[in-house]
Parts: C-alpha cells; sequence; structure tokens
C-alpha cells in the first residue's frame, strides 16, 4: 500500500465517519421535529378554530398571522429536514456503486424536498388568502366609514355656513314670538 493509496483510505474512511454522524444527527433532529411539529400543528388548529369564532376582525387577523408565522416555521424545518436527508444520500451515492436501490432512494429524497415545499405552499397559501380577504373586507369598511365621516363633516361644514343652528333657529322664533304676545 502506497501512501497515496493509505491517504485516500483515510479520507474515505472519515468521510463514512462523518455520513454516519450526519445521519445519527439527522435521525436525532427528525425526532424532535415530530414532536414539536405535533406540538405547533395542534397550535396553528387552536389559533385557526380561535379565529373562526372570533367576530373582531383586528384579533382575527392577529390570530391568522400568528398562525401563519407558526406554520411556516414547521414549513421551514420540514423542507431543512427533507434536504439534510437529501444530501446524505447524495454524499452516500457518491461513495458506493449506483444501482437500482440507492437511486430509488435519492429520487424518494428528492420527492420528499419537493413535497415539504408544496405542503407548507399550500398551508401557508390558504393563511394568506384568509388573511388577504379579511384585510381587504377591513379595508372596506375602514373607507366606507372614512367617507360617511367625511360627508359627515361635509354635513357640518354647511350647516354652520348656513349660520344658525336648528337650536338657534327655534330660540330666535321663541323670542320673535314671546315679543309679539308683549305687544298685544
Amino acid at each position: 500500500i502506497t501512501d497515496g493509496e493509505t491517504e485516500r483510505v483515510k479520507e474515505q474512511n472519515k468521510l463514512y465517519q462523518d455520513l454516519a454522524k450526519s445521519k445519527n444527527e439527522l435521525t436525532k433532529a427528525q425526532r424532535e421535529a415530530t414532536k414539536l411539529n405535533a406540538s405547533q400543528n395542534a397550535e396553528v388548529r387552536t389559533l385557526l378554530d380561535q379565529a373562526a369564532a372570533t367576530t373582531d376582525q383586528k384579533e382575527k387577523l392577529e390570530l391568522l398571522n400568528k398562525a401563519k408565522e407558526i406554520q411556516q416555521q414547521i414549513t421551514e424545518r420540514n423542507i431543512a429536514l427533507a434536504e439534510e436527508n437529501l444530501r446524505i444520500i447524495q454524499t452516500e451515492a457518491s461513495l458506493t456503486a449506483n444501482d437500482a436501490t440507492m437511486n430509488d432512494k435519492l429520487a424518494q429524497a428528492e420527492a420528499a424536498v419537493a413535497q415539504a415545499k408544496a405542503e407548507g405552499a399550500a398551508k401557508t397559501k390558504e393563511m394568506s388568502s384568509q388573511i388577504a380577504t379579511l384585510t381587504k373586507s377591513t379595508d372596506t369598511y375602514t373607507e366606507k366609514l372614512k367617507k360617511e365621516k367625511e360627508q359627515l363633516n361635509e354635513l357640518l361644514k354647511k350647516k354652520k355656513k348656513n349660520g344658525k343652528t336648528d337650536l338657534q333657529k327655534l330660540e330666535e322664533k321663541y323670542r320673535e314670538e314671546k315679543a309679539l304676545l308683549e305687544k298685544y
């Protein structure tokens, strides 16, 4: 065995050790993610139920935004785990002969990344749609209130322009009638 071959064997052994370490870390991360995802999925469901139950638009918007934020965390975690799994399998494939089994593993890992992205995007899109609808509805209502306020302000301005208020007119009429009564 030459020095070059010895070096190559050492490098390959290190790659296998790193690969085994990465697999162990991925397994631990997947286990933790499963627990955390279950907890956060329950929290998202609760927030969505609360949002559906409330009539307060501001509260509903806050609940939906919080649910969307948590869902994005879940999605990012799932994508990161799927990508790490793909990276490990690609590394494994580079160290071994690419047979049908390895190619199947690679295809499944690539599909898992795409699926994690698609599922996350679908869930986030659904919440974003609800938020957009609610925001548009709230903006429309705010605009309507603003127009009504402007109309009321215009009426008040006209009333002030015309001079006297109804009360002032009634008081003036009362004084005129009282003066007439006093004459007779």
